[in-house]
């Protein structure tokens, strides 16, 4: 519930503060401009009236998609588009000494508010239809002979709950049809034409509760691949974001969701490890529960993980190493301190759905969050997801999978 109340107070401020500074900056006191201000004011209003329908019911299962898609992206165009006329608005103010630079300030920030509504409309259009694919190698010493040119399929964030509610202006087969098996179906095809040895999924696979997974157990019978498919849980997964009477039931529907995992053909590993063998050599694929900065669980352990595990490999080699690990902060945080696993994959940031050029606004909250990184020679790949979560917004961080060859130095 907590989570829910902040989400409401961001969107709200998000709203109120920049409305406010149109208000005061170019339309208090000006009777001339009364129409201008009903209008600002009515979108407003309707904004907030929004934002409580969505965080209180539109957000939980069973939401009409393309209604909470609509919402987010005219919330968000039109609070973009306020925070750059004011921002231009403010530095005008500092320089207005110099007209002509203060006015150039002001239609500097009109113009970036209109962009900002037109990069909305180009993500309400696309942002849900685009999926890349991004080819990435990774070479060790470490590596087996057998194992040189092995792909590993990385996707991650499905967040199957976005794809479960019914158009509402469809009857209800027509619903299930598109919103129920299109997209998804979409994703899990192109997932398949990359033709990896071996996928694996690092965890969202719904958004609030496992019951939303339950509608494509067929379609994710088909993630099948040679050397099989291997998945986590990621924070999502634990359904921290639903309301439980006790925590049995909580617990319960993370156990269904691991059933369901399991009834697909994954492998689901909770803080395990599995052997990948090939021509008589093998590499491990871990894989450990979530584990993220407050408030996302904490539960990985790494050394339970890699229980069992040999030390070298027959020639004296180290094993080579893939962990699953859904948060990529993990990896900073204890992995590369604690093991020795050359090779992590990651997923979670969704890149926050946007991205211009190799920015996004979530590299303020995490050093890896889209891509390859390297430390030393060991390296971290963090998908940007597959899903919309939350949010059903996406411009620049597109839907994507991730797919990583494997070379021997």
């Amino acid at each position: 519930m907590l989570f829910f109340l902040r989400m409401a107070i961001v969107l709200l401020i998000l709203i109120g503060l920049p409305t406010l500074g149109i208000y005061w900056r170019f339309l208090r006191r000006k009777p001339q401009l009364r129409v201008w201000r009903r209008v600002l004011l009515s979108i407003v209003a309707l904004l907030c009236i929004g934002t409580i329908w969505y965080v209180s019911s539109g957000f939980h299962t069973g939401k009409p998609e393309w209604l909470c898609r609509l919402f987010i992206h005219s919330l968000l165009g039109v609070s973009f588009a306020e925070i750059a006329i004011c921002v231009g608005s403010l530095l005008a103010l500092l320089f207005k000494k110099i007209p002509f630079l203060s006015r150039t300030l002001i239609c500097l920030g009109f113009t970036m508010g209109a962009l900002s509504l037109i990069t909305t409309v180009m993500a309400y259009l696309i942002g849900n239809k685009r999926i890349e694919v991004k080819e990435y190698t990774f070479a060790s010493k470490d590596l087996p002979e057998a194992f040189d040119g092995f792909r590993i399929v990385h996707i991650s964030d499905l967040h199957l709950g976005t794809y479960t509610a019914k158009r509402c202006f469809m009857s209800k087969s027509e619903g299930e049809t598109n919103s129920h098996s299109d997209r998804v179906n979409e994703l899990i095809d192109k997932t398949l034409e990359q033709k990896g040895d071996v996928i694996v999924f690092t965890g969202d696979l719904v958004n609030l509760e496992a019951k939303e997974a339950e509608p494509f157990k067929e379609h994710l019978k088909r993630l099948t691949a040679p050397y099989g498919t291997y998945s986590i849980l990621g924070n999502h997964d634990y359904a921290v974001y639903r309301h439980f009477d006790d925590k049995r039931a909580q617990i319960a529907d993370i156990e269904h969701l691991a059933a369901i995992e399991k009834e697909c053909g994954w492998h689901l590993l909770r803080n395990e490890n599995a052997i990948i063998k090939k021509d008589n050599e093998q590499i491990a694929i871990i894989g450990v529960e979530n584990d993220g900065k407050p408030p996302f669980p904490q539960l990985a352990n790494l050394k339970k993980a890699q229980k069992g595990l040999p030390t070298d490999t027959a020639d004296g080699k180290p094993l080579f190493k893939i962990l699953l690990t859904h948060d990529p902060s993990h990896w900073r945080r204890n992995v590369l301190g604690e093991t020795d696993i050359q090779l992590t994959l990651a997923g979670h940031t969704h890149g926050m759905q946007f991205k211009l050029g190799d920015w996004s606004p979530a590299s303020w909250l995490y050093k890896e969050w889209g891509g390859q990184y390297y430390e030393g020679e060991r390296s971290i790949v963090v998908s940007l997801g597959l899903g919309l979560g939350a949010v059903p917004f996406r411009f620049g961080a597109w839907s994507e999978i991730c797919v990583i060859t494997l070379k021997k130095i």
